[in-house]
């Protein structure tokens, strides 16, 4: 009896007899990757095809698009403009302070009757008082105000039947004022 010595080894035989799944392995990996390049391809013709009416629908809508895209850009455009305006408005010092500060500094003694404002922050304030010791208060109190860069004496009469002083102040304001003039009392 004759013996058959196999002189493979077991990686040779376990090789050989793993060939044909490993190709079917392979076979199949590769089936399903043509396969997924074609729908692929299939859906990028329908994507392009998708694109193209979008972008005809595009050109069709933006003639009807232009008038909101304006009204866009106006409201944005005030809404900065109401932006900045608030913002300014925060850093102006109202005009109603400084007669609150004109009346302020009066005190009791001193009635203020016509506060004139011009051009370039200049005011004027007359009034009237029983003493020139409240006059020079008044005028000394202005001074010292942070909204007057000079407070001077223009004039003061004394009014012997009535006994009473008028007077007229004039002042210059730190902030410079508006280009509006305005006038608040009586008018000479």
């Amino acid at each position: 009896m004759k013996r058959e010595i196999d002189l493979r080894t077991r990686e040779f035989v376990a090789s050989r007899e793993l060939y044909w799944p490993r190709l079917a392995v392979i076979a199949v990996v590769l089936l399903v990757a043509v396969a997924g390049s074609v729908l692929l391809y299939l859906d990028l013709g329908r994507l392009q095809k998708e694109l193209a009416y979008l972008s005809d629908r595009v050109e069709e809508l933006r003639p009807m698009a232009v008038p909101v895209i304006t009204m866009e850009e106006a409201i944005d455009r005030i809404g900065r403009r109401a932006t900045l305006e608030k913002e300014f408005r925060g850093r102006i010092t109202p005009w109603s302070s400084y007669l609150k500060e004109f009346k302020g500094a009066a005190g009791e003694a001193v009635t203020i009757t016509r506060v004139v404002a011009s051009n370039g922050g200049k005011a004027s304030i007359s009034g009237r008082s029983e003493a020139l010791h409240d006059v020079a208060l008044y005028l000394e109190s202005l001074k010292k105000q942070a909204y007057f860069k000079e407070v001077t004496l223009a004039s003061i009469n004394l009014e012997q039947q009535e006994g009473r002083l008028y007077f007229t102040l004039s002042a210059t304001l730190i902030t410079g004022g508006g280009s509006e003039r305005w006038t608040i009392g009586n008018n000479p």
